[in-house]
């Protein structure tokens, strides 16, 4: 077998999703708002065989490793690269079937395509998602099947807008308006060691040792290859982080003249917590050793992606629906980690102003323990009740926090009066006269509510300007009032967004009137009375009217 995976790779947690019933708890006569109930039986799925884990990130490079490693993706991004780690027992010219899915609701799962990919031993086996408009948030699952094998990894996507970076501003829903689009299937194909690029050969006259070369393969494995020069015909590679190295790699008999890359090794791979004193968690340092017609040794420290904590939440009804005093609202909220990472403490829900329910790590661990791979995952079903005179918008969040400090949130929007989308063009005149113009352009959206209360959001981006200095840029709130003719707002920055330029974004009231029954529109002028006039345009459509 050739020299395996020359370069690092960090693997994902791989998780099964399934679990028992969920039990219900209430308090006191009928279903107050927020009742719930908490299923904390989700089990972490163990590799399986010669499958070793599931690893995401932009692509898969040359050398063997994932460029971007995570298990969080945004709108933004338009492809995802599913990457199998397969050990050294595969057959040759096994199948492999990658399969994806997008989960639904509280237990429902949509198979979206599948790769079939001819393997061999070890190496990687990968499936690219391609989304041309940027990925469809939510809950996603992929799995790998060999024979009766099988390993799985959730994997979520949030959408990037206003409100994510302005919490102040947290009424933006989201519609069929965007054009993002489930992953359906790009490239797919088996990589092993023997298709990395060869270091340059120079002739040696003894056995010398180039290089070892450290990594990780799905889910806790590390490994290392070695690369050399010269007649070197007995080299073995061994591994440990305290007691006797154990041996994982040899070459025998063989002499490389030119240190060329072989396709027999050395090369090794080793779940670390089978290695003396072996543990998984971020900082242990494992020792490879080469010994024979040379010798050498390297400490590779495991990295620490505690910071890669991401939380998902998929709801029935869906996520942007359309609610109502009394309606019941399922819940399923996942944390991940990328390994090698500290842990999951706790994962909760709330409405932000009640707790929905919490749960710790699938392990039920209170604080990092080695070789436990639950400690990397949390998972919380609930049912939510919307209460009596809700507000306009109801905003569901699930909010980990890990071991170490670091936090995650995901959160859900449902509305339960009309929205209203669209654009909005603002022209700032300044100066009397008019010294410049400065241009700005954006999309927003209002909630109104039943006492015809508005709230909302949005992002506003400089245009043309004939100023001397750019103008600036950031998300907005709105607030306001419906009326019979339209509506009353008043534009403010949101989340604390300051004036940093010169020349800033024009903030204040205006008027919207109704061009019929679903639309809005017109022009509005507002004189700050210091010499800048702002004339704002406005394009909006209801996006809720006739939904149920």
């Amino acid at each position: 077998m050739g020299v395996r995976i020359l370069a690092t790779l960090w693997l994902a947690f791989a998780v099964a999703c399934s679990g028992a019933a969920p039990t219900e708890e209430r308090g006191g006569s009928g279903e107050p708002a927020g009742a719930f109930r908490v299923d904390a039986s989700r089990a972490p799925l163990q590799p399986d065989g010669p499958l070793r884990g599931i690893s995401f990130g932009d692509r898969l490079r040359a050398d063997g490793s994932i460029v971007r490693p995570r298990l969080g993706f945004t709108t933004e991004d338009t492809l995802v690269t599913a990457v199998v780690g397969l050990g050294a027992d595969v057959a040759e010219g096994s199948t492999l079937t990658i399969a994806w899915y997008r989960l639904v609701g509280v237990d429902g799962r949509e198979p979206l395509f599948s790769h079939e990919v001819a393997v061999g031993p070890g190496g990687l086996a990968f499936s690219e998602g391609v989304a041309d408009g940027g990925l469809a948030p939510g809950l996603y699952e992929t799995v790998a099947f060999l024979g009766d094998r099988q390993v799985r990894a959730p994997w979520v996507v949030q959408a990037v807008e206003a409100s994510s970076r302005a919490r102040a501003a947290s009424a933006l829903l989201r519609f069929e308006l965007e054009p993002w689009e489930v992953p359906s299937a790009g490239e797919s194909g088996w990589w092993d060691e023997g298709s990395a690029p060869a270091p340059e050969a120079t002739p040696a006259g003894t056995c010398e040792l180039s290089s070892i070369l450290p990594g990780t393969v799905p889910m806790r494995d590390v490994k290392a290859s070695v690369h050399w020069l010269g007649p070197c015909t007995e080299l073995v590679l061994s591994a440990t982080v305290s007691g006797p190295p154990v041996e994982i790699g040899s070459l025998h008999g063989f002499t490389n003249a030119l240190g060329d890359v072989l396709p027999s090794g050395p090369y090794g791979q080793i779940d670390v917590c089978e290695l003396p004193g072996g543990s998984d968690l971020p900082g242990t340092v494992v020792r490879f050793q080469v010994t024979g017609d040379a010798t050498a040794s390297l400490d590779y420290p495991l990295p620490d992606h505690s910071e890669a904590l991401v939380v998902g939440i998929e709801a029935d009804p869906a996520d942007g629906s359309r609610v109502e005093a009394g309606d019941r609202i399922g819940l399923r909220a996942l944390a991940m980690q990328v390994p090698p990472s500290q842990g999951i403490e706790v994962l909760y829900l709330d409405d932000g102003s009640e707790l929905i329910g919490s749960v710790g790590n699938v392990s039920g661990s209170d604080r990092p323990i080695p070789c436990d791979l639950g400690r990397d995952f949390a998972a919380l079903t609930a049912e939510y009740v919307v209460p009596a005179d809700p507000p306009p918008v109801v905003e569901i969040c699930g909010y980990a926090t890990g071991f170490d400090g670091t936090t995650a949130e995901g959160c859900v929007r449902f509305f339960t009066g009309e929205v209203w989308t669209g654009t909005l063009r603002v022209e700032g005149r300044f100066g009397d006269p008019i010294d410049c113009v400065a241009v700005w352009e954006g999309e927003v959206r209002l909630s109104v509510g039943s006492d015809g209360t508005i709230v909302g959001d949005g992002e506003v981006r400089p245009g043309r300007s004939s100023c001397p200095a750019d103008p600036s840029a950031g998300p907005i709130a709105i607030a306001g009032e419906r009326g019979e003719g339209g509506f009353e707002v008043t534009l403010s920055r949101a989340g604390g967004h300051g004036c940093e330029a010169v020349f800033c974004f024009g903030l204040g009231p205006a008027t919207i009137p109704l061009t019929g029954d679903a639309t809005a529109g017109g022009t509005s002028e507002y004189d700050t009375g210091l010499g800048t006039v702002f004339v704002s345009t406005w394009s909006l459509e209801c996006a809720s009217c006739g939904r149920a």
